[in-house]
Order: structure tokens, then sequence, then C-alpha cells
């Protein structure tokens, strides 16, 4: 079986150099609501959402979807291999999840990849400058626009369940 982490790693390898003291301070594991969703009676029950990783003033995130024929995902139960990875350098924990591929199945290991190559890519692109939510809210109040929601507003309102390590 070929690896699935594989070719995320030379990338992020190459950002863990520009910010070596980076380590994951949190990470937030969010499963949609398959009513919000309004997905067909065909495509359920499908277990959508998305994890977040945080640290250092920088988020990455990636979002999943599987069914395992289960009506019901216990997201705690699930999400437990992820709680390795606080506390880690990015490339520690490029290592653990290449480590643990067997055990946490395809899914979880992509997502944690996926994950913690766009968490990567922002530590490296990450600046002084006021950030792009603060930016966009600015112009939209000066254009007397109404303000779209932010991620939190949207991810609290289109969420089952939330779990934070």
């Amino acid at each position: 079986m070929q690896s699935a982490v594989i070719p995320l790693i030379p990338s992020a390898v190459r950002a863990q150099s520009v910010i070596v003291e980076a380590h994951i301070h949190r990470l937030e594991l969010f499963l949609y609501d398959q009513t919000k969703l309004a997905l067909p009676e065909a495509y359920r029950p499908l277990h959508c959402g998305l994890l977040r990783i945080a640290g250092s003033g920088a988020f990455g995130w990636a979002e999943f979807e599987f069914s395992d024929g289960a009506a019901q995902l216990d997201l705690i139960k699930w999400g437990q291999v992820f709680r390795h990875l606080k506390r880690r350098q990015a490339a520690e924990a490029f290592a653990m999840i290449h480590q643990y591929e067997q055990q946490w199945g395809f899914t979880r290991t992509h997502l944690a990849a996926e994950a913690l190559a766009s968490w990567q890519k922002a530590l490296s692109e990450s600046s002084d400058t006021p950030s792009s939510e603060s930016i966009r809210r600015h112009i939209h109040h000066m254009a007397g626009m109404t303000v779209p929601p932010t991620e939190r507003e949207f991810l609290s309102y289109y969420c089952q369940s939330y779990y934070s390590f």
C-alpha cells in the first residue's frame, strides 16, 4: 500500500525550516450537521467535518467525509488519535502520522497530513500585517455592506458536534 502521507511531507519539511519553534497548540474537530448540509438521502449516512490545527498564530485545516454505515459518529472516540499531535513541531507530527498510518486508517492519516501541510503553509506566509479577516470586515463596513459570517459563526451554525484538545 502506498503511503498517503509521503506526497505532503517534502513541502512541509521545507516550510519547517522557516519556522523552527512552531508547535501545535490546539486541535479542533467539527462534525457537520447532515440536515443542515441538505445532503440527498442517498448520501447518508455520510460523516463530514473539519480538522483545524492552530499554533504560533497560524491555522491550518482540512475537511473530511467518509461513510462507515453508522448513523452517528462518536467524534471524541474517532478523533482521539489526533491528540498525540499536540505540542509537536511539524516534522515530529508528520513522522507520527506516518508511523501510525496503518492504525489510523486512510481518512484520519490523510486528514491530519493535509491539515498539517495547511498549517505549515500558513506559518510560512504569516507576517505582522493585519489579518485578512480584519481587512475584509473593514472593507465591508466602509462600503456599508452587511458583513458575511465569520468562520466561527459559520461553523457554529453548521456543526452538530465539536471536539477541542
